[in-house]
C-alpha cells in the first residue's frame, strides 16, 4: 500500500508497464527525473530515490513473483491430473 493504493492491484499488459505503473504511483515525475531507482555507480551526480519507496518496489515486484508462482503451481495441480 502507498497512499492508500494497493499496488498489488495495479493491471498492466506486460512487465515493463506494470513496473512504470507502480514507479508513477511511488515517485513523482520530476523525482524521476532528478535521480535513478538504483545508484549504479558511486561517482554518478544525480542521487538515488527515496529508500523507503525503492523498497516498497521491489516488495511489490517480490509479491507479485511468488503470486505468479502459486498460480502456476495451482493450474499445474488441476491441468495436470492423470486421468483415472
Amino acid at each position: 500500500m502507498y497512499n492508500r493504493k494497493n499496488l498489488l492491484n495495479v493491471r498492466a499488459s506486460n512487465q515493463t508497464s506494470f513496473v512504470s505503473m507502480i514507479i508513477d504511483i511511488l515517485f513523482t515525475h520530476e523525482e524521476q527525473n532528478n535521480g535513478p531507482v538504483i545508484k549504479v555507480k558511486p561517482t554518478a551526480k544525480r542521487s538515488q530515490l527515496e529508500p523507503s519507496r525503492v523498497q516498497l518496489l521491489k516488495d511489490t515486484w517480490y509479491s507479485v513473483g511468488k503470486i505468479a508462482n502459486i498460480r502456476c503451481y495451482d493450474a499445474a495441480k488441476l491441468y495436470l491430473k492423470p486421468y483415472s
